[in-house]
This record gives C-alpha cells, sequence and structure tokens, in this order.
C-alpha cells in the first residue's frame, strides 16, 4: 500500500496534496510499528482480552454520555459548528436529537470500531463460536445497543453485511433475513423516532441500484464513504 501511494503521488505530482501523503504513511507506518510490537509481547489470549476490553469500554462510554444527557447536563463545547454542537462523553445534537459517540470522534466511526472489534472477537476463537451462544450473545446485544444509540445508518448496513457474511444464504439465514426486513417494515409502519434505520430504508427506497453515484443525493455522508472505492473500481 505504501510503494502504491507513493507511486501515485509521484505519478500525479500536480494534483496531489503532499500533506495527504505524509499523514497516510503515518498510518501504513504506525500499523507496522503496533502489529510487529503485538506479535512480540501478545498472545491470542492477551489480544482477545485487550478487544473485550476496549469493546466494553466503548459501551461503557455510550453509558455515560447517556446518562451525562439524560442529567441535562449537556452543553455545547467550544470550537464545534453551532450547527452540531458536541458536548462531552461523546455526545451531540442533530437534528434535534441527540447521537453519541462514546470514545470515537464521531458516530459512523464509532460505529465502525465497535463492529470491527465483535467482528474480530468472533473470527479469533479457536473454537469457531457462533454470533449468538455463550458469552457472545452478551457482546452482541451491546453491539445492537450501541449501534441504536450511536445513529449511524453506516453502522445498520456494516452490522447487516458482518451478519450476512457470518450467516450465509442456508434456510436458517434466509428466515434471520426477513425477520429483520420485517422489523424494519414494522419501524417504518409505526414510525418509531429510530434515526439510523429512517435513513437505511430511505437508502433502499430511493437508491438507484444501476447507478450508486445516485447515493449522493439520497444519504451524502454515506455517499462520502463509498464514493472514493466507485471511483477507484472505474
Amino acid at each position: 500500500m505504501l510503494v502504491f501511494m507513493t507511486i501515485s503521488t509521484l505519478l500525479n505530482l500536480e494534483s496531489s496534496k503532499i500533506t495527504s501523503y505524509f499523514y497516510s504513511t503515518y498510518f501504513v507506518l504506525s500499523f507496522i510499528f503496533f502489529t510487529s510490537i503485538a506479535c512480540k509481547l501478545f498472545s491470542v489470549e492477551d489480544y482477545l482480552r485487550l478487544l473485550k476490553a476496549l469493546f466494553v469500554i466503548y459501551f461503557i462510554g455510550l453509558l455515560l454520555g447517556q446518562l451525562y444527557v439524560k442529567l441535562n447536563l449537556f452543553a455545547p463545547l467550544a470550537g464545534y459548528s453551532s450547527h452540531l454542537p458536541h458536548g462531552r462523553f461523546g455526545t451531540l445534537i442533530e437534528d434535534g436529537r441527540y447521537r453519541y459517540y462514546s470514545l470515537s470522534s464521531e458516530p459512523s466511526y464509532a460505529a465502525f470500531i465497535v463492529i470491527v472489534i465483535y467482528y474480530s472477537l468472533v473470527k479469533m476463537q479457536a473454537s469457531n463460536y457462533s454470533l449468538l451462544i455463550r458469552e457472545n450473545l452478551a457482546l452482541f446485544l451491546m453491539l445492537i445497543y450501541m449501534i441504536l444509540f450511536f445513529q449511524s445508518a453506516f453502522g445498520i448496513i456494516l452490522l447487516g453485511t458482518m451478519v450476512a457474511s457470518y450467516l450465509g444464504f442456508n434456510k436458517r439465514a434466509v428466515l434471520v433475513y426477513l425477520v429483520f426486513f420485517c422489523a424494519l417494515i414494522l419501524i417504518s409502519f409505526f414510525k418509531l423516532d429510530v434515526q439510523a434505520i429512517d435513513r437505511v430504508l430511505s437508502i433502499v427506497q430511493k437508491l438507484d441500484i444501476q447507478n450508486l453515484h445516485s447515493l449522493a443525493q439520497v444519504d451524502f455522508t454515506d455517499y462520502f464513504r463509498l464514493a472514493p472505492v466507485l471511483h477507484y473500481v472505474k
């Protein structure tokens, strides 16, 4: 990846930003540095314990943010736009509703982080446990809770993708998908105030599957994450 970025920057020097190149290089080198240390110092069990600790800390961060709002302590912090005020403990107000992001910098990143942590925990288990048995069930329920209150459409889509990648498309899996689809319909029918699910339903209804760039008019924040991939494929 580092070689690719270097060659691409040199070939497109006039349209490239050198600060972006060094910023990206920092992440690649950091990954190499930390993984080399982790491989030397951590066992698989250590790594799993670390992932569980991070997952639980993110959950606790969300609960603290909710308590902060519940106690009417929310106050906008300096340095943020007045149209999108942020408070302490990973809280913000968007369109008159509270959203949470725990220890991350914004809700979609928080959703991505906790989903990847959970997926890694399941995949790293030697006995290949199911998503929904033993300790994994408790963690999965915590994950659902976090995704719902992060209010991230990106998180909902990622969660569905993760479950689909694990269950596949056998009879049992299709039943799960049908139940999930029916739940979305019920939420839409009863007009429940779940912003992230409303955004996913809007994407499903309005997206032109033959032109994925049409997502820009449906939900730009999600398109913002998909657009680079679409342009790279083209």
